[in-house]
């Protein structure tokens, strides 16, 4: 929402006494990547070009044969920044891919990073429980609550690896234990 929505939140933050603290500047920085961000932020539509931008090198749109060569120059690009930037560390870096294709990019993207001399990365947009031991035990806790808690919900529960990995002395047993009174 821009300006329009900022306004909003300092006028609703004024009536409770808020002290409004602007965190999207615009940036100084005459690149055209800056040049885009500080359109965006304002709003500003622009049918010609500026001519006192040059292509530096801050934006950059590349067309690639398919979506596994497009993630390989990723990769190649993410080397580059990581070699030519001292501070830059591999969890400053974001690849983000359209919604409508996600699966497309997410079943290769491991492939290839891995190809690519071992890129570190962690994908955050995997399906939960679709494979995932982890994700299977969550699903299994949040429907706990909606559950008869009879044996049969709970038992695999207890005894699921992740679970029982944070107390490795336990064992589940088999069977019923007997109980003399």
């Amino acid at each position: 929402m821009g300006p329009a929505g900022r306004e909003n939140l300092r006028l609703l933050g004024e009536l409770d006494g808020y002290d409004f603290e602007e965190h999207f500047a615009a940036s100084t920085a005459p690149t055209l990547l800056a040049r885009l961000q500080n359109d965006i932020l304002d709003r500003v539509a622009r049918s010609e070009p500026d001519p006192t931008l040059a292509c530096d090198g801050s934006l950059q749109v590349l067309a690639c044969p398919g979506i596994r060569r497009e993630l390989e120059v990723v990769a190649a690009e993410i080397w580059r920044c990581l070699r030519t930037t001292p501070d830059l560390r591999c969890n400053d870096i974001a690849v983000i891919v359209p919604e409508s294709r996600k699966d497309a990019y997410l079943s290769q993207v491991s492939a290839v990073f891995a190809e690519s001399r071992d890129l570190p990365h962690h994908v955050v947009d995997l399906p939960l429980a679709g494979g995932h031991r982890l994700g299977e035990a969550a699903h299994m806790l949040l429907d706990l609550p909606f559950s008869s808690f009879s044996r049969k919900e709970l038992v695999p529960l207890v005894t699921h690896p992740s679970l029982m990995a944070r107390f490795p002395e336990a064992r589940p047993r088999t069977g019923c234990a007997s109980s003399t009174s």
